[in-house]
């Protein structure tokens, strides 16, 4: 008989425990299912040479949708894309909106400022009088990322393969949040910010990541998942879980107002999958 790959039973057993985590909340999937939406289109990048190479980050204001955030290294320079969804039950509403999707979507790299990497920014809104049940899904892939910027409402923001100062504010702008994930393999070693105003929280990264970390939710478990690494100074209390994370300095904050907050510590972060119905629906 065939003896198991260990890897594969492995990630198979982590994305098992990773659903029992996960939990449901009605926040994440609220309304979004059965909608129509527009043909995914590319986006033209401005700015400077894509292809160029050296550090970038990637800064992303979306004011209501999802945001989706990619590296695949096999790639020369990034790109972007997006579709427009929404809610109705007139053919006619519908034709319009699939031909002229009342929405605006752009992206630009810019140039070093302050001491930092370039940035790929992409902004994405419903135009001034579109139906308030517009929304705009972005799908961004980058051959590396070297720092995320997220302001996102009224979707879900998942970050896979990303690197260095990673922020997320979902809920911006008097919106309503989301869930939010991030998955990566690249030791975490800059400051993290996750926070949304409802939806779960969870960030599944390697041992070679540090910080000190704050989970908070104003309804919800927290729990921090690890076998190997070092965590001291912990404290417990309803709705919150501090410590100190391998002897790290940075903050590593995830926080929701409802939902479940979860960082979980494993080999490859990447290979593992936390099934979301409305992420599914809208193809990612």
């Amino acid at each position: 008989m065939r003896t198991p790959d260990r890897k594969l039973v492995r990630t198979l057993i982590g994305s098992m425990l990773l659903v029992a985590l996960s939990g449901c909340h009605a926040g994440d999937t609220r309304a979004h299912f059965g909608m129509d939406d527009s043909p995914r289109r590319q986006v033209e990048i401005a700015g400077e040479d894509l292809a160029s190479m050296g550090p970038i980050a990637v800064d992303v204001s979306n004011a209501r949708g999802s945001t989706y955030i990619e590296v695949d290294d096999l790639l020369d320079e990034p790109v972007v894309k997006w579709r427009a969804r929404w809610e109705t039950h007139d053919k006619g509403d519908h034709a319009w909106r699939r031909n002229d999707p009342p929405v605006t979507v752009s992206a630009e790299v810019t140039s070093e400022s302050d001491g930092g990497p370039r940035a790929l920014r992409v902004s994405a809104a419903p135009v001034a009088d579109a139906p308030i049940d517009t929304y705009v899904d972005l799908r961004i892939i980058m051959p590396r990322c070297d720092g995320v910027s997220v302001r996102n409402s009224d979707g879900p923001v998942e970050l896979v393969g990303v690197g260095g100062a990673i922020t997320v504010d979902n809920g911006f702008g008097n919106g309503q949040g989301g869930r939010i994930e991030l998955r990566t393999s690249r030791g975490l070693v800059d400051p993290v910010a996750l926070v949304t105003t409802e939806g779960r929280v969870t960030a599944v990264v390697t041992d070679r990541s540090r910080g000190q970390v704050a989970l908070t939710s104003g309804e919800g478990n927290v729990m921090f998942t690890t076998n190997e690494t070092t965590v001291t100074d912990v404290h417990v209390t309803t709705g919150e879980w501090r410590g100190v994370w391998n002897d790290g300095s940075n903050p590593f904050i995830a926080r929701t107002g409802h939902g479940a907050v979860r960082v979980v510590i494993v080999d490859d972060p990447e290979m593992f999958t936390i099934p979301d119905p409305m992420l599914e629906a809208i193809g990612r």
